[in-house]
């Protein structure tokens, strides 16, 4: 899953050992029932290759102003190599689409799960309405500053907040979180073999 605690794709994936079910065909599809007619979309991707990584291009761009991750910081370490090939042994299910709002509510709801944000001395970051660009002949001003009373409720859209939006604000507690609250939950119901489980991809 993209991924900055601020804006970041969520995608879930289920490894799939072929013992433990029949192979389903690639691009096969299922809805995954949250409840409260609530649901999310897994695609089933097969074993193969791809090529991992970023390409010159895309690194140059990410330790750039923009990218925000500007070599000598934390979050430079985070491009790792080039593009290599990478062999995937076992297929896996990974979400359509990142998760919504409407799903991370779902979550919220039944758990009763509080965000990290959320939390009384807790913030997030979130887009400032009153950036007016990197100032690059100067210090350097990104568009994100962190926000108290801020969350996955309300990010300082500037507009509401809608369930068919990707689910921003959350940290990474909060994602593994989600993770374990739907392995549990499609356990329960039957619909996951045992030994397998729902996990967060970076991506």
């Amino acid at each position: 899953m993209k991924y900055t605690f601020t804006l970041f794709t969520t995608l879930l994936f289920m490894p799939l050992i072929a013992l433990h079910a029949a192979e389903p065909k690639p691009r096969e599809s299922k809805r995954i029932d949250l409840g409260e007619g609530v649901t999310l979309e897994v695609v089933y991707l097969p074993p193969g290759e791809f090529m991992m990584g970023s390409s010159p291009e895309e690194k140059k761009w990410a330790t750039g102003i923009e990218g925000g991750a500007q070599p000598g910081t934390n979050r430079e370490s985070f491009e790792g190599e080039a593009a290599r090939l990478t062999r995937v042994k076992h297929g896996c299910w990974m979400g359509r689409t990142e998760v919504s709002v409407g799903q991370f509510k779902r979550f919220t709801l039944e758990s009763k799960y509080v965000t990290d944000a959320e939390k009384s001395d807790g913030k997030t970051q979130c887009f400032d309405p009153e950036w007016d660009g990197y100032h690059l002949a100067g210090t350097v001003v990104h568009p994100w500053k962190p926000m108290p009373g801020k969350s996955w409720r309300d990010p300082n859209w500037g507009f509401p907040n809608r369930d068919v939006f990707p689910v921003v604000c959350v940290s990474y507690n909060d994602m593994n979180a989600f993770c374990r609250w739907l392995t549990e939950r499609e356990r329960k119901a039957g619909s996951l073999p045992e030994g397998l489980e729902y996990r967060l991809q970076l991506l």
